[in-house]
């Protein structure tokens, strides 16, 4: 069972807000993080405005953007969480609760809503192919609790895709603010918001 980019957004019942589309993303992430998204370049934060893929695309051999830019998405995408079991994704896996060992979920967004939605119910998601007591759940294009196994990185740059090549392991919410704010070289392993959705990571 596959969920599009927009099935957060149309999920319903979600705290704080229903998850922006991307024409909407970057005032958002400007307005959660006003010391670096909103504290962009002149010319890079009017790319930002007119289109966030192309503005992507335009930085994303700056070394030094996008994974600041990255684990600024990050922390944003774990914001969201379902309010109560009237959230679609809580309907759904209630509906589905005795076929869900039978069914491989997978999704293209970042954030959590259904790893959450799966705990209210209950429920653990594995993401990576390795507990089959848990409820399988692929998010194809990396997720913003996804951090590499590979040790501790300081003061490193990262050009191009695949630069840094690892196996992942999932964090919660809480840890994930905190590993983004004390990393200053990766980000959470997603793939960079641009039309050809590179990653700087291979797992």
């Amino acid at each position: 069972m596959f969920f599009g980019a927009e099935a957060s957004r149309g999920s319903g019942y979600v705290n704080p807000y229903a998850p922006p589309l991307g024409g909407q993303l970057f005032n958002e992430l400007r307005n959660y993080s006003p010391s670096i998204c909103g504290n962009l370049p002149r010319k890079i934060h009017k790319n930002f405005e007119q289109n966030f893929e192309n503005a992507m695309k335009t930085v994303f051999n700056n070394s030094y953007l996008v994974p600041s830019l990255m684990r600024e998405m990050a922390k944003y995408f774990c914001i969201f969480r379902p309010i109560n079991n009237s959230n679609l994704y809580a309907r759904l896996l209630h509906d589905l609760r005795r076929s869900l060992k039978e069914i491989v979920f997978s999704t293209l967004n970042y954030d959590l809503m259904f790893e959450h939605a799966l705990q209210s119910q209950g429920l653990v998601a594995e993401c990576f192919l390795e507990d089959t007591t848990a409820i399988t759940y692929l998010k194809l294009h990396g997720s913003c609790n996804f951090v590499l196994e590979a040790g501790t990185w300081i003061n490193c740059n990262f050009r191009g895709p695949n630069a840094v090549e690892s196996n992942l392991k999932a964090l919660n919410a809480d840890e994930v603010i905190n590993y983004c704010n004390s990393n200053d070289s990766l980000s959470p392993a997603m793939c960079v918001y641009m039309e050809s959705k590179p990653s700087q990571f291979v797992w």
